[in-house]
């Protein structure tokens, strides 16, 4: 089995990440409502339901084009 490393330095990219999350609210006519709204940055968020948020999006984005790699490379490995 042939095992696949990549180091990534993303603490900066986490560090100042955003995200956007839904809210829900109630509106002037008392009918429930959900909007987005764009979060603090990680560094700046207390919340810990947003920083779980962030955290999570944030992880997809840094780590998506490093699984497409690793697909692409154990498709397209052979051994005999």
């Amino acid at each position: 089995m042939l095992l696949f490393i990549a180091a990534v330095h993303a603490s900066h990219t986490f560090y100042n990440a955003t995200t956007m999350m839904t809210v829900k609210t109630i509106d002037r006519f008392g009918a429930p409502m959900t909007r987005k709204v764009k979060t603090k940055m990680l560094c700046q968020t207390t919340d810990p339901e947003e920083k779980r948020t962030i955290i999570g999006d944030t992880f997809m984005k840094v780590c998506v084009p490093y699984l497409t790699i690793i697909t692409f490379c154990n498709k397209c490995w052979h051994t005999y």
